[in-house]
């Protein structure tokens, strides 16, 4: 596990930048030594994450940018996704993922907790902060 730094990026809000992010989130779960299923449900989560921003923001100004650090400790492997806009507060409970009750998508906050080990979601002076927590398994 190589965990020496903390890894950055930076995108236009756009689903033009996806696949970017992808590639980001894939190669610093490969490099904190995150084994499969739990990089690919991760990179799920954060792609889900991702997406939200693109779809369901209000406030955003134009030509946004979303800043996203990648880091780990030797027991998780933290993204944090940061973006500006109106704050997002997710609800208290979250329904089950049960796709038969949704005719289409309205289940990704539930695939991000489901995915995740720790999800927090912040907001100060105009700016939204989700870090998403894997933990590493020996």
């Amino acid at each position: 596990m190589k965990c020496v730094q903390v890894a950055r990026l930076e995108l236009p809000i756009g689903l033009d930048s996806l696949r970017a992010f992808h590639d980001f989130v894939a190669r610093e779960t490969l490099q904190a030594g995150l084994p499969e299923p739990d990089a690919g449900l991760f990179d799920i989560a954060a792609l889900e994450v991702f997406t939200n921003i693109v779809r369901h923001t209000k406030g955003l100004p134009d030509h946004a940018m979303v800043k996203v650090s990648a880091y780990c400790t030797a027991q998780e492997f933290v993204l944090e996704v940061v973006h500006p806009g109106e704050a997002f507060t997710p609800p208290k409970h979250l329904p089950a993922a049960e796709l038969a009750d949704f005719p289409e998508g309205g289940f990704g906050l539930s695939i991000i907790h489901q995915a995740c080990d720790r999800v927090t979601y912040t907001h100060g002076h105009g700016v939204n902060t989700v870090r998403l927590g894997r933990n590493i398994r020996p």
